[in-house]
């Protein structure tokens, strides 16, 4: 699911309102950068977690374009957490302590290259 307002996305975790969050989520907290593709080119961003006032807007946001969001929040007694991609800043766009790992469809993990299946060191 899309979730952008502009030109900023969200991630949501919702995991069809599951008690635990998805293996993506905690591959974000563990790789925060990855390689998003919105358009013809993919880009590098810093993944952060958000909460409070902006959490709020962003949860209103995907519940405008998703409306069953509302379902699986309340089918679960966590909550849905929220991520954020921001475009990569760093010299270079590269980080020394770790590479981009992708994204694709429904937040599945994938390789940042055919012939490697293993997020690219930098």
């Amino acid at each position: 699911m899309r979730v952008e307002h502009e030109g900023e996305y969200a991630l949501v975790a919702s995991k069809g309102g599951a008690p635990a969050h998805p293996g993506w989520y905690h591959n974000l907290i563990a790789n925060p950068t990855i390689l998003m593709q919105d358009g013809p080119e993919p880009f590098e961003t810093d993944v952060r977690i958000v909460s409070g006032g902006e959490r709020a807007a962003w949860w209103e946001r995907a519940v405008a374009v998703f409306p069953t969001y509302e379902d699986y929040q309340a089918k679960t007694d966590r909550e849905i957490p929220f991520s954020s991609p921001e475009r990569f800043n760093g010299p270079g766009g590269q980080t020394a302590e770790r590479g981009p790992t992708l994204l694709g469809q429904a937040g599945r993990r994938q390789p940042s290259s055919s012939s490697d299946c293993r997020p690219r060191r930098r």
